[in-house]
């Protein structure tokens, strides 16, 4: 089985462990040597990601065997829903022509293609993870349309799969769900309430895992906690650059010519006054900020 070093390896190395013992994450199985609980590289108990993606792969790798294909099959489904996604939001905010021409765009993505293939670091990961946010929009789209209390239940329980998929980055989608809300419909306090609600079921979805993993392998857990945050205040492991690192990246990964359509896409709404795109401003603005204002790129 030939799987990519950053991080694939340590994925599927931690799930298939999992397909027995799906509660009991572990990198070395059973170690013969002494280790460093702190060390997420060759620990025993492995926290040092959330357990969503290495459930599904667990999962698939207990369905299709021990293989390349099972590891990365459920990146590859999810990916290729994500493009009927797309489309989707495209058609509610604009018109069909731009959500085919956005799916089209999401479907040729070499980047969201290396990242399902497992040939980028955080591979499964960030491809669960963009999913499920992408995957709030349309939930937002309809709320601000015609209210539905369920659909703040759905935006709730999507926020709460993105935090077991990657930590308090996943409450990233709240704010969009928020945003969206604001944008299109002008009714603050419902909106207010929408997200508490949202919010509330995200956490009830969070707790069980974390109050868990805080009673059997409290150690690690906190370890875990701890290195996360520091990611806010400190450079970890050697991920340095300045503030415009990630804006580099993005000509990097989208084409140089990325900056003209995103300016024209801004000024457009400052133009127009349009709030409709206004979730999509957000969705682009915001998580660029945030990780440009961190130290760890």
């Amino acid at each position: 089985m030939h799987l990519h070093e950053w991080d694939e390896r340590y994925y599927a190395l931690v799930a298939g462990n999992l397909g027995g013992r799906p509660l009991r994450p572990t990198l070395y199985e059973r170690p013969v040597l002494e280790y460093d609980f702190g060390l997420w590289r060759s620990n025993h108990i492995w926290l040092h990601k959330p357990p969503l993606t290495l459930w599904r792969m667990a999962l698939s790798i207990r369905l299709f065997g021990n293989n390349d294909i099972a590891v990365r099959l459920p990146s590859v489904l999810l990916s290729t829903a994500a493009v009927a996604i797309t489309y989707t939001i495209g058609r509610a905010l604009f018109t069909c022509k731009v959500g085919l021409n956005a799916a089209w765009r999401h479907a040729t993505n070499s980047f969201l293609a290396s990242l399902e293939a497992g040939r980028l670091s955080r591979d499964h990961v960030d491809t669960l993870f963009a999913v499920l946010i992408e995957a709030g929009m349309p939930m937002a789209i309809l709320q601000a349309a015609s209210p539905r209390g369920w659909r703040a239940i759905v935006a709730g329980v999507l926020t709460g799969l993105a935090v077991l998929t990657k930590y308090f980055i996943g409450l990233s989608g709240l704010v969009l769900f928020a945003a969206a809300l604001w944008a299109i419909r002008i009714d603050g306090k419902r909106n207010a309430a929408q997200v508490i609600a949202g919010f509330v079921v995200s956490s009830l979805v969070v707790l069980p895992w974390e109050l868990y993993i805080q009673s059997w392998y409290p150690q690690e857990a906190t370890r875990e906690r701890q290195y996360d945050w520091r990611y806010l205040v400190e450079v970890m492991e050697g991920h340095r650059g300045g503030m415009l690192y990630r804006f580099g990246r993005m000509a990097r990964l989208f084409g140089a010519v990325v900056f003209i359509p995103i300016g024209f896409f801004l000024a457009s709404l400052v133009k127009e006054r349009s709030r409709v795109g206004v979730p999509l401003a957000v969705w682009l603005v915001v998580p660029y900020m945030l990780f440009s204002i961190v130290p760890t790129r």
